[in-house]
């Protein structure tokens, strides 16, 4: 039997941003080298978790995950623990990481990007391996079925699915696979599945695509319908998002020039095709 591979699809969609910080305040990631303590990686997926003083060992570096609607923002823990002892591999990479930081080279802010990305999926498979979700994306990784139908969502996510499709992948009967998959994931897999094309989605309308090749591209019936699910999700239309930064420059040019500022409104009902 062919080796599934779980996370390429998933991971090629999430822009991982590594940001080099003159002091360790801000810093998301540590390395905690302690005489008589196991020598650990901590991680903190939200910044906003980050503990009042920085962590003896915390490196000068800053790590995102690719936004709040990339699934790995929600599937990855809060905090993140590994015992380097135990994982070499890891352990190494943090090793570079910590290198880089610490060295201003030519380069370095490359590296310090890929690095964070095989740091990433060293993370991913670590928690896949020990299977240590109990609920969520990670989970439904770890399961060999439901592993199956997530990498077909995530490598095709524009296919006309439809719940039969994946029983078939999942090797279940429909009520098991249902039952399974809200059990292990925590939603529907019709629901797993929007969320996960309207997140790839917004990253599209964000980049400037066509709305109707957006709409065609995640197997939407036209771009009113996608414009209708884009709003319902976000509170605005597609347009709004991809105009937002022009309007932006618009007011500090305005302000500048100490003219009005323009009127901006979000819009929360369809929007014409762009």
């Amino acid at each position: 039997m062919a080796h599934l591979d779980r996370l390429s699809a998933l991971v090629a969609h999430v822009d991982m941003h590594a940001t080099p910080l003159d002091t360790p305040d801000g810093g998301n990631v540590a390395i905690i080298d302690k005489l008589g303590q196991p020598k650990t990686l901590l991680l903190w997926r939200d910044l906003n978790d980050l503990p009042a003083e920085p962590f003896a060992g915390t490196l000068n570096l800053r790590l995102e995950f690719g936004g709040p609607d990339n699934p790995l923002c929600h599937a990855l823990p809060r905090q993140i623990a590994v015992d380097l002892e135990n994982a070499p591999s890891i352990a190494r990479i943090a090793e570079a990481l910590r290198d880089e930081v610490s060295a201003a080279r030519c380069g370095s802010a490359f590296a310090l990007e890929r690095l964070s990305e095989v740091l990433l999926i060293g993370l991913l498979r670590n928690h896949i391996e020990k299977a240590g979700s109990a609920t969520g994306l990670l989970a439904g990784l770890a399961h060999p079925g439901l592993a199956r139908v997530l990498v077909a969502m995530h490598e095709t996510p524009g296919r006309a699915w439809r719940v039969d499709d994946f029983l078939p992948i999942a090797g279940m009967s429909r009520s098991q696979f249902m039952a399974t998959f809200q059990k292990h994931v925590g939603k529907t897999p019709m629901s797993y599945l929007k969320a996960w094309r309207m997140g790839l989605a917004h990253k599209d309308v964000a980049r400037g695509d066509r709305i109707s090749t957006i709409a065609r591209r995640y197997g939407y019936r036209s771009a009113d319908s996608f414009c209708r699910a884009f709003a319902a999700k976000y509170g605005i239309a597609p347009s709004y998002l991809r105009e937002e930064p022009r309007a932006s420059n618009a007011i500090e040019e305005t302000n500048q020039n100490g003219h009005s500022k323009p009127q901006t409104h979000k819009i929360t009902n369809s929007s014409h095709a762009g």
